[in-house]
């Protein structure tokens, strides 16, 4: 107890070393206090960090819409105050980064629009957004500036996904409507698949009487095809047999010309002869009356004249007669004649093929079999659109058949019923060929009578002349004169019947050069008809060749379509079963589609799904709560370590004391300043505004703390001196390194992990975090203070046995602190 108060008689009386001690005292408040005050709250300091902002960004327009991602941005911006923000250009933010006066440049380039409406595209393009940082210049505010530029990146994709989510989200109303419609469309393809899958068998037999229909029909087409042969037979041979009665028309025009060229100079004949025989008439009936006149008469030149007159006129009259009968009993016109009555059965018989053949193709033709084809098609149990599918098919294949031989067909009859006009005008001329042949004819036989008659008279004339020249031949010449009053009556008679058979032989003439002419303009029509009936009659073969592969090829494709019904029976039983699952799925899902709820909120959450719920188990207020135990537990450390730099621990007080008695002497300024130092130190930052979950505990913690380093600094430099202080020292940079007062101790390598539990800074930080924030837990905390006071007692007791072993070998009181040592001299 003695040298107790001898230590502290002698650190009161020394004013050097007691002003030392106390200022030691306030050393680890200083160091924690000014540190901790720097950097109490950076945090929320940041919105004096100058960050440039660079916008390069050109805005582009999207269905009808302008998109300015970058304006946006930076409007956000300059209402965010976590950063100071200067939006400058890329050049003025290269300058400030250079003079060092921003320690972030955020650019936003020209493309950052562009890019934000490619998510939808095969390549989206990412929006960058570029940053430039200065660690050198200060590696927290590197930190702090990649921090503010996440949150800006943390909006920008919030940004963006919200306005896509407003886009999905109107497209997802859609799809629901859409599905909606999709299911109801779905059931009534369900109904319909199940009606249709109900008919298919019946459409297939019924397809089946539609493939023996065509059957029927390719037979008619084949009939039709060959009567159209026989009719383009018919076709040739009149084409052949008018070309023979053109030629026989224009032989009979020729001689009926010729004929009728005669005329007139048998007319003149006739007309002189009748003259004759007027005058003869005349002379012989004078002749009776006296033979004297007769006698003159006889001799008169002129009668003789007269009769030789008549038989020239005569002669010329015979062979115009002659080569009139022999014209007109010419055989062409027999010829012509049974050709033409030839030619009639081969016309009915084309007329009639062909009448047949506008029936078929007439429209009421048409009609009937389409008819036919629509009842069969009808009586089957296809859908009324199947029905009308297969029925224009059908329409379609016939028509395309039956149009392209209207017109030839029109024009056949048309030539057919001009020739059939022309040969209803050829009997006519015959009749008055055949009624010219009765006249010539009768002619021919009554003509040698008259030829006689004026042979006789001539010779009459002449026995009378001879017979008057004797007186008597009287008698005889009156029996020759009523001879030839008799024979002229005669002649006169047949010439009257003559002359006036002329006019009707004329008019015959006439008419048979009418009608020959007109014989020969039929015959020359009737030539160009049949040659262009000859002439189309391939192009109708032809037409009738398709019409009947058309119907081979429709009875072959009536036949597939039978099996591909069948085949579609199949596939309409799987889409039966299929169109049934599309409506229930379809409508599962416009069922879930309608029931989202889809709002401004739901829009937000789709952009930011997932919100911090921060549930701390413990509350750390500011960067200067989060670093007081380190701090603490560093400066409490700092000032032991100053002290026994500064304090002559190994002085005595008082010679011949114990060991006991010199241990306390030290320990008691050791514990007093150790509590002083705790006490100030916890004090002040209390005053300075630290908030502490437990302040009995944050005192506790300060004082076994400070007790546990006190107690090994005193040791080391009590037993080891100079040296031990240096090892005190290296302690301190140890514990700076493996406490885990910054960074969690598994940031760190393996060494550090290793040392980290047998430090005892490492407990005292775990103290102090226990109660100035808590969380560390009653557990940890109680271990901690126990194993710090544990070092306090141990290293008390190691301190009692050294300075014990010093004391053994007179080493008490000698220090390598010589300097120090000096400032406390030893009672004598």
């Amino acid at each position: 107890m003695k040298m107790i108060k001898a230590e502290w008689k002698n650190l009161l009386q020394n004013k050097v070393l007691l002003i030392s001690f106390i200022a030691i005292l306030v050393i680890p408040i200083l160091y924690a206090s000014f540190f901790l005050k720097s950097v109490w709250d950076p945090y929320q300091e940041t919105s004096h960090l100058p960050v440039a902002v660079v916008n390069e960004d050109q805005s582009i327009t999207f269905q009808g819409q302008k998109v300015d991602v970058g304006d946006q941005l930076t409007a956000q911006l300059k209402k965010n105050h976590n950063l100071d923000w200067d939006f400058v250009s890329a050049d003025e933010a290269n300058k400030g980064m250079k003079d060092l006066k921003y320690y972030l440049v955020v650019k936003i380039p020209k493309d950052f629009s562009a890019n934000a409406i490619t998510l939808i595209d095969e390549k989206p393009k990412k929006m960058n957004l570029t940053y430039e940082t200065n660690g050198s210049l200060n590696f927290i505010a590197e930190e702090i500036g990649e921090i503010g530029i996440r949150e800006v990146e943390s909006q920008v994709n919030n940004q963006v996904t919200e306005a896509y989510g407003d886009a999905l989200v109107k497209v997802a109303d859609k799809i629901g409507s859409g599905m909606k419609q999709a299911a109801n469309g779905a059931d009534q393809i369900d109904q319909g698949t199940q009606k249709l899958g109900a008919g298919n068998t019946e459409i297939t037999d019924n397809l089946d009487k539609l493939a023996s229909s065509t059957v029927t029909f390719s037979g008619g087409m084949n009939q039709l095809q060959n009567g159209l042969v026989t009719y383009t037979n018919g076709v040739s041979e009149l084409d052949t047999g008018a070309n023979k009665l053109y030629s026989g028309s224009s032989q009979l025009e020729n001689g009926i010309n010729e004929l009728y060229g005669n005329i007139p100079a048998l007319e003149n004949g006739t007309s002189e002869l009748q003259s004759g025989l007027t005058q003869l008439s005349a002379g012989s009936a004078k002749l009776e009356n006296g033979l004297q006149e007769l006698q003159q008469n006889l001799d008169a030149p002129s009668a003789k004249q007269k009769i030789k007159e008549l038989q020239s006129g005569m002669n010329q009259f015979e062979q115009g007669l002659n080569l009139l009968n022999s014209k007109v009993n010419n055989p062409a016109i027999d010829t012509l004649e049974n050709k033409i009555k030839s030619f009639s059965p081969v016309l009915n018989r084309i007329e009639g093929n062909l009448s047949d053949l506008e029936t078929a193709l007439s429209p009421s033709g048409q009609q009937q079999y389409l008819d036919q084809m629509t009842a069969q098609v009808n009586s089957t149990s296809l859908t009324p659109a199947e029905k009308q599918t297969l029925i224009n098919n059908i329409t379609q294949i016939f028509n395309q058949q039956v149009s392209d031989h209207q017109a030839l067909l029109t024009d056949m009859r048309a030539d057919i019923n001009l020739v059939l006009n022309d040969l209803e005008d050829i009997p006519k001329g015959l009749a008055a060929v055949q009624q010219l042949q009765g006249g010539v004819s009768e002619l021919a036989t009554n003509f040698p009578q008259i030829k006689n008659g004026t042979n006789q008279l001539a010779g009459s004339l002449n026995t009378i002349s001879s017979a008057v020249g004797t007186s008597g031949n009287q008698n005889t010449l009156l029996g020759g004169a009523t001879a030839l009053n008799a024979g002229i009556n005669q002649a006169a008679g047949g010439v009257n019947e003559l002359n006036a058979k002329v006019p009707v032989l004329a008019a015959g003439v006439g008419k048979l050069d009418a009608g020959s002419k007109q014989l020969n303009s039929g015959t020359a029509q009737l030539v160009a008809g049949t040659n262009k009936l000859n002439t189309n009659s391939p192009e109708l073969l032809s037409g009738a060749n398709k019409l009947a592969t058309g119907s081979d090829e429709l009875e072959s494709g009536s036949a597939k379509l039978a099996a591909g019904s069948q085949t579609l029976g199949q596939g309409i039983t799987k889409l039966e079963s299929g169109s049934d699952e599309l409506a229930t799925k379809l409508d599962a899902a416009a069922t879930s589609f309608n029931d989202l709820n889809v709002n401004k909120d739901n829009i937000e959450m789709l952009a930011s799904p997932v919100k911090l719920d921060s549930k701390p188990y413990s509350v750390v207020k500011n960067y200067g709560q989060a670093l007081a135990p380190y701090v603490m537990s560093l400066a409490l450390y700092v000032g032991c370590l100053v002290l026994n730099f500064v304090f002559p621990i190994r002085k005595v007080s008082m010679l011949e004391q114990t060991s006991t008695a010199w241990w306390a002497s030290k320990v008691s300024i050791g514990l007093f300043a150790a509590i002083a130092m705790a006490i100030i130190q916890v004090s002040v930052m209390l005053l300075l505004g630290l908030q502490v979950d437990n302040i009995f505990e944050f005192y506790l913690t300060a004082l076994v703390t400070v007790l546990a380093y006190m107690a090994i600094i005193m040791f080391l430099a009590m037993a080891f001196d100079n040296p031990g202080r240096f090892a005190a020292m290296i302690l301190l940079i140890i514990q700076l390194a493996g406490a885990g007062g910054t960074f969690p101790i598994q940031l760190t390598n393996s060494f550090f992990e290793a040392i980290h539990p047998f430090l005892p800074m490492t407990y005292s930080i775990y103290a102090f975090r226990e109660a100035i924030t808590g969380g560390i837990g009653t557990s940890l905390f109680t271990q901690s203070l126990t194993i710090l006071f544990i070092i306090f007692i141990v290293f008390n007791v190691l301190l009692w046995f050294a300075m014990r072993i010093l004391q053994k070998k007179h080493l008490d009181g000698i220090s390598q602190l010589d300097n120090n040592q000096e400032l406390q001299g030893l009672e004598k």
